[in-house]
């Protein structure tokens, strides 16, 4: 037996491939079949044939609707959130945004007022209209009015109307009123859960808008809409600002107020540490003695120059010592980055860099892994030069383009038998008074004379001369 289901499409165009297509399309407001075919379907070596037929169906619009509770009682101004829970839309109808389902308040309630959250966190008065998304996003609140408080008055409702395409329907959302009954035990005072990452990075000198993904806190035992959580700033950032996104400065805001995107921190001053920071409390508006501990929250800035300090290197004449990270020093971030590559930018003139692999063989160009001891080398040419240096520069090889500015490693090379010529045997030399053949005086002087060590450079040689107590001195 073979049996295919009846299918309602509505509203767009549709292909299936059982073997062969079918369409149907949107005229008038009701969907038409403008094709029905006949499904073969074919099984080897059976084969049945079938007719799917496809029924039209009218557009339609349903509106649900369930009470909705308050979330505080007497003693504060209370309110309730009005959720999809409350108001559930069920349609046919394809639509692109949330923002395209619309409602309008038709009769207002008696009691309290309908208000819509604005992206500064404050509320407009006597809203009258709202869409799916002010819902999903849980800024449409009935507030109850002050004066009804502590009456016996116990339920309140309003009348919508929502359309979208053209369709309407109407739905009465109620409004629970009535205390909570009594309890064993009273609540617990409100607490503080604090989410987000609770860090920003940010370029120097640039603007980075807080979210709800960098700050978020949840008042735990107490529903609350976000407006109501307030954050005070009890220490405000050292080399920024926190500002609205129009520019103005800010020593308290709201949860809502991060939710919509309307804070930032705006670094200004270059230089010194790496991060910056502000501190905070959290305050529930509805209950003045529920106060959070004190928070930290760290802003990262991403330096326009990568940080880079060296230094200078001592050698033995002829021979290697090696580079690394205590002579090479990258800023901590950047440290163990596999994207910072290190060009030499001026090689070494009595010598060069190596890798300890591959001896023999300038380099050009390194990573940051052959920082590490013992993977590379400075290599001294043996001549009698007593310093040397190379300029080297470190540059990130992924967005954003940040690079180290030119620096010089000098190195100090230790010279081999550079010793100043010591005389180990002094004779007193007599000559005749007048006598003065140099070449006599040389002869003489090689044979009194001997040194040790290989110098370089020029020195003094002092002799005298004495007859008949006259001295004299010459130097040659």
């Amino acid at each position: 037996m073979f049996t295919i289901a009846c299918c309602s499409v509505v509203g767009f165009g549709l292909g299936l491939a059982l073997g062969l297509g079918f369409g149907v399309g949107l005229v008038s407001g009701y969907a038409h079949v403008f094709m029905l075919l006949s499904v073969v379907i074919v099984t080897v070596p059976l084969q049945v044939n079938g007719v799917l037929d496809v029924k039209a169906v009218q557009p339609y619009l349903l509106l649900s609707t369930t009470s909705a509770t308050l979330s505080t009682q007497s003693g504060t101004t209370a309110a309730a959130v009005i959720t999809e829970h409350n108001v559930a839309v069920e349609t046919n109808v394809i639509y692109d945004t949330d923002s395209d389902v619309r409602f309008t308040v038709i009769t207002e309630p008696v009691h309290g007022e309908v208000e819509l959250l604005a992206d500064d966190g404050h509320t407009r008065q006597a809203c009258r209209r709202f869409t799916v998304a002010d819902v999903r996003h849980r800024l449409v609140v009935y507030r109850r009015n002050s004066d009804v408080v502590d009456s016996v008055v116990g339920r309140d409702r309003f009348v919508v109307v929502v359309g979208v395409d053209g369709l309407q329907t109407t739905g009465v959302v109620e409004v629970d009123l009535r205390p909570p009954p009594p309890r064993s035990t009273p609540l617990p005072p409100p607490g503080f859960d604090v989410g987000g990452s609770m860090t920003a990075s940010v370029d120097e000198l640039a603007d980075v808008v807080l979210t709800s993904a960098h700050l978020s806190v949840v008042v735990t035992s107490h529903p609350v809409v976000p407006a109501d959580i307030r954050y005070d700033v009890t220490e405000q950032p050292e080399r920024g600002a926190l500002l609205t996104v129009r520019g103005v400065p800010v020593r308290t805001f709201t949860q809502a107020d991060v939710d919509a995107g309307l804070l930032l921190y705006r670094h200004r001053r270059v230089g010194g540490n790496a991060t910056d920071y502000f501190r905070f409390r959290v305050r529930h508006l509805g209950d003045s003695d529920a106060v959070s501990d004190e928070y930290r929250f760290v802003i990262d800035v991403m330096e326009s120059i990568i940080p880079l300090t060296a230094t200078n290197l001592t050698i033995i004449e002829g021979q290697s010592t090696f580079v690394d990270a205590t002579t090479l020093q990258l800023g901590a971030r950047y440290r163990d980055s596999v994207d910072v590559l290190f060009t030499v930018l001026q090689q070494p003139s009595h010598g060069r860099l190596e890798a300890a692999d591959r001896p023999g063989v300038r380099l050009t160009q390194f990573s940051t892994d052959q920082l590490t001891p013992g993977a590379m080398r400075y290599t001294h040419n043996g001549d009698e030069e007593p310093t040397d240096n190379f300029t080297v520069t470190a540059w990130l090889t992924t967005p954003p383009e940040r690079r180290t500015p030119p620096t010089t490693i000098h190195v100090d090379v230790v010279g081999v038998n550079d010793q100043r010529p010591t005389i180990v045997v002094n004779v007193v030399m007599q000559v005749w008074t007048g006598n003065y053949n140099r070449q006599h005086f040389a002869v003489v002087f090689h044979h009194i004379t001997k040194f040790i060590g290989k110098g370089k450079g020029s020195f003094i040689l002092r002799y005298s001369c004495r007859v008949c107590h006259l001295r004299r001195t010459v130097d040659t």
